[in-house]
């Protein structure tokens, strides 16, 4: 595989979950994060509110062939609004067979919870035009910042190792020219 294969898969599984979060969005023509249950349903997912033990934010599954979403009612809003927007990602990314594969790795439990943040983050800054709403839910959730800043940190990463590696091989390639 070469390195940009490798790259593109790898910016793929950081950053396409953030594309679907939106592309979700405009489909659904979502202008508020008040409107995230009824997109969710419109989504064809069920949600429930229920008691569940405190250190359960909530979960997705499936009922039946039907994506369910089930958040712990005793969270505050803020803390329901994004646990709904990560079971909606895990919904939408891991519960829908056709986004199930890559080429490049097995989808982790990890790398699942990262790409729901990822998708649950960029739904929050995509579609709150209220900047202190957008900062109320980010301060109860702050693993949704951290996912942003850690995709950051990969993407530049992942793109210097790769011209890093394409700088190695051209003068690699020099270097046998001249010796030739």
């Amino acid at each position: 595989m070469n390195s940009g294969k490798i790259l593109g898969e790898t910016l793929s599984l950081i950053w396409s979950p953030a594309v679907e979060a939106v592309r979700l969005q405009n489909d659904l023509s979502v202008v508020s994060l008040e409107e995230t249950i009824a997109a969710a349903e419109r989504a064809g997912c069920d949600v429930h509110f229920a008691d569940l033990p405190d250190n359960i934010s909530g979960f997705a599954g499936l009922i039946g062939n039907k994506p369910a979403v089930v958040v712990n009612r005793d969270k505050s809003i803020q803390h329901q609004q994004y646990t709904l927007l990560h079971e909606l990602g895990h919904a939408v990314l891991h519960l829908n067979p056709a986004n199930k594969s890559h080429d490049l790795v097995t989808i982790s439990e990890d790398l699942a919870d990262f790409q729901a943040d990822m998708f649950a983050a960029a739904w929050i800054i995509h579609v709150s035009k209220d900047d202190q709403q957008k900062k109320e839910i980010l301060k109860h959730n702050p693993e949704a910042s951290f996912v942003m800043f850690g995709a950051l940190v990969v993407t530049v990463g992942a793109v210097l190792v790769v011209l890093l590696l394409h700088l190695w091989s051209r003068v690699s390639r020099k270097q046998l020219e001249v010796s030739k």
